[in-house]
């Protein structure tokens, strides 16, 4: 008998021990839990990076982000809004080169006065066309709310502003009427 119990114990011994089983909704929790703390450093970290970016800039209050301030003195190009319209709907690598990062003196008819989702002031100018989609749009600081605030549709104006190029419309940052 005492044969038997040492063949039994030298069986046990060559067994691989049993593995541990996770649950299925730890692995799935675990996954999504890393996932969500890696889109929020990502996140965080951007967000970051762009507090720290514009802490160092002075802001003019030119309305619509981008902290750059507007020399009076940089060249200004004058334009009507349905010739700066035609251009970037022309070619809007050729109007990005001309126009893009300078400052553009822009006249024409006012189609809409509003604030966009981040509470910036702005106002469009169309191209005068029927059911056209592309606009050119200027934003204004806060300093500015009470002529934007006089601001009719379908008044002719004269606003100067930094061309920003064409994302839907053609942008326009740090306006300011022209008197």
């Amino acid at each position: 008998m005492p044969e038997e119990k040492s063949k039994k114990s030298d069986e046990s011994s060559d067994a691989k021990p049993a593995k541990k089983k996770i649950p299925l909704p730890w692995i799935i929790g675990g996954a999504a839990g890393a996932g969500a703390l890696l889109i929020f450093c990502c996140c965080g970290g951007i967000g970051l990076m762009t507090m720290i970016g514009k802490k160092d800039r002075p802001d003019n209050g030119g309305g619509g982000g981008g902290g750059e301030v507007v020399a009076k003195n940089d060249p200004v190009l004058t334009i009507s809004s349905d010739q700066l319209i035609a251009d970037f709907k022309g070619n809007e690598v050729a109007a990005n080169g001309k126009y893009k990062g300078k400052m553009v003196v822009v006249s024409g008819n006012i189609d809409t006065i509003a604030t966009d989702i981040m509470n910036k002031m702005y106002v469009t100018m169309g191209s005068g066309q029927k059911f056209d989609i592309v606009h050119v749009q200027c934003f204004f600081s806060d300093k500015h709310k009470d002529e934007v605030a006089s601001v009719r549709k379908g008044q002719y104006l004269t606003i100067r502003g930094k061309c920003e190029g064409k994302f839907g419309n053609v942008l326009m940052k740090n306006c300011e009427f022209v008197k």
